[in-house]
């Protein structure tokens, strides 16, 4: 929840939204002079034509004309208005997601789906569908721009959200953990993932890894898993895509091959393990899995990742992640950060070894 606090130059103002715009419409005065001047403009009635405020015209229609405007559906009296509002922008972008990506994501009744998801969020007591702990720090939360923030991430990937104007095909749990990788979904999740957190991994396949990803492309590698077309190792690729979109990265590097060397010499320092949770990074460009004609990431592919995203990928602040556990980072595009940690207290934005453990249940 975003509050006033009087930064609209009213003491003591209690005004709260959780809309970052109606927010800055509301503390800064010249774009709320402009609103209020556009909803005095006299305009004219598109039916009559006769002049009429614009702010007005809704009224008009209807006491002249008869017609009725469209019903706004409210938030039912019993729900927190502002957790009901961002839970039901979250319907409307995964249906709007359905349709771009040509998944038949029509709906009937949105307003009745935003609705059904509130009560079942209700109901989750700590937990989310994949089986992990989301209290305390892991709370789930219902504003954007959170490492657990809420999301509804589908079971079948080859179907839309809301099947049959239905939940069957949702899953409920934090942005965190809704990557675009081929890991499994389901209330066992968190305890395969510890499972392989504690795995012994033999030595020769630990020094067949350091191996693999030492270069680019290499065809021995190729044909001992019957491919006979190279293909870019996973670290090597996920090193230059970093280095072609971070600009703070170009600039302390100066070339991708001095980062690729830096970010390698990471990846064999921890024995081709994740930084965060301790994993084993086993999945590679052989083992990445084909859905419908597409590839998906292996979730245990090594990904690099900003430990503190604002710095960018520099020297001090790279770290070699799972790549499931490399969520996109949305806080530059939060615009009341300050704001929100009055309201919400610290917000997190990454993964670290704290809240991976406290979320998948392993003991620090």
């Amino acid at each position: 929840m975003l509050a006033c606090n009087g930064e609209c130059g009213k003491e003591g103002c209690t005004f709260r939204t959780d809309r970052p715009t109606y927010l800055t419409r509301h503390c800064n005065p010249i774009i709320r002079a402009n609103r209020n001047k556009r909803r005095r403009e006299q305009i004219k009635c598109p039916l009559c034509n006769e002049l009429v405020k614009r702010h007005s015209l809704t009224s008009h229609r209807r006491n002249k004309h008869n017609i009725q405007a469209r019903k706004y559906q409210r938030c039912p009296s019993e729900f927190d208005r502002h957790k009901f509002t961002f839970i039901k922008n979250l319907v409307r972008t995964s249906i709007r997601d359905d349709i771009r990506d040509g998944r038949d994501g029509e709906v009937n009744d949105a307003h009745a789906i935003a609705i059904a998801v509130y009560k079942r969020w209700q109901t989750l007591d700590h937990t989310d569908d994949n089986g992990g702990c989301c209290s305390g720090p892991c709370a789930i939360a219902l504003y954007p721009h959170s490492l657990f923030s809420l999301t509804l991430d589908r079971i079948d990937d080859s179907k839309p959200h809301f099947v049959n104007d239905t939940l069957d095909n949702i899953c409920f749990t934090i942005r965190g953990m809704n990557t675009h990788t081929s890991l499994g979904k389901g209330p066992d999740t968190c305890a395969r993932l510890r499972a392989e957190m504690h795995r012994v991994i033999p030595d020769e396949e630990v020094i067949a890894a350091l191996e693999r990803e030492k270069q680019s492309m290499n065809i021995h590698v190729a044909r001992s898993f019957g491919v006979e077309q190279e293909r870019v190792n996973a670290l090597y690729k996920s090193v230059f895509r970093a280095f072609r979109h971070d600009e703070k990265c170009k600039k302390a590097f100066g070339t991708g091959k001095k980062a690729f060397k830096y970010c390698y010499q990471l990846y064999a320092n921890a024995n081709a393990r994740c930084n965060i949770s301790g994993i084993y990074l086993s999945g590679h460009a052989f083992n990445r899995v084909n859905v419908n004609g597409k590839t998906i990431p292996h979730p245990f592919a090594p990904s690099v990742d900003a430990i503190n995203p604002v710095l960018g990928h520099v020297p001090g602040n790279i770290r070699i992640i799972c790549c499931f556990l490399n969520a996109t980072d949305m806080s530059k595009q939060d615009m009341h950060k300050k704001k929100k940690a009055q309201a919400h207290g610290i917000i997190p934005h990454a993964w670290t070894k704290e809240l991976w453990n406290h979320y998948v249940g392993c003991a620090n």
